[in-house]
């Protein structure tokens, strides 16, 4: 299992947050993560993957090879990169509990802290909401239209994300998938 996810970004995260580490280094930022319109037609989504993204934060770190690889780029600040290898996470999350359902444009998860840290932690929260959240969403759809008959997934086989075998499990279990009796 993957412990250290901070290079699940894009390159403009990594500008961005170079830049405010530059000419902004001491401001504050505040983001939420919400929903402008529910996926499929759907009246609310289950909130899922918000206790792997603080898991994740609070392991969030660069080692040598990932700010040497940084530095090839030749795009950073030194004074940047030796931020990045020095990281400590300031920010503070908070969110909804896990499986709660979400409304559209109601906050999930909050993330309040440096503007820079934030900016680098952007795609990897939406990716990992997202993506967990959408996986609990469509097994309570599921188990809602089988009425009580059994429900079976194999959805490891054909799931995204950063470690879909280990995380998308706990989000069916949110919504308790039952399985099949096996005789």
């Amino acid at each position: 299992m993957m412990d250290n996810l901070a290079l699940l970004t894009d390159l403009y995260e990594f500008s961005m947050a170079n830049g405010y580490a530059q000419t902004l280094p001491d401001e504050e930022a505040v983001f939420d993560v919400f929903y402008r319109k529910v996926p499929d037609q759907g009246s609310f989504v289950i909130a899922a993957g918000l206790a792997q993204v603080v898991e994740t934060v609070r392991n969030w770190h660069f080692d040598e090879a990932e700010i040497d690889y940084l530095r090839g780029l030749n795009l950073f600040s030194e004074a940047f990169l030796t931020q990045l290898a020095e990281f400590k996470n300031e920010c503070e999350i908070t969110a909804m509990p896990e499986g709660t359902p979400v409304f559209p444009q109601e906050p999930l998860l909050t993330i309040q802290g440096p503007l820079w840290q934030t900016q680098l932690l952007e795609t990897f929260v939406l990716n990992l909401v997202n993506h967990q959240s959408l996986i609990a969403t469509k097994a309570r759809r599921i188990t809602v239209a089988a009425e009580g008959r059994p429900v079976m997934e194999f959805g490891a086989r054909r799931a995204q994300g950063p470690m879909p075998q280990h995380w998308a499990p706990e989000q069916r279990l949110l919504v308790v998938v039952p399985a099949p009796r096996m005789s």
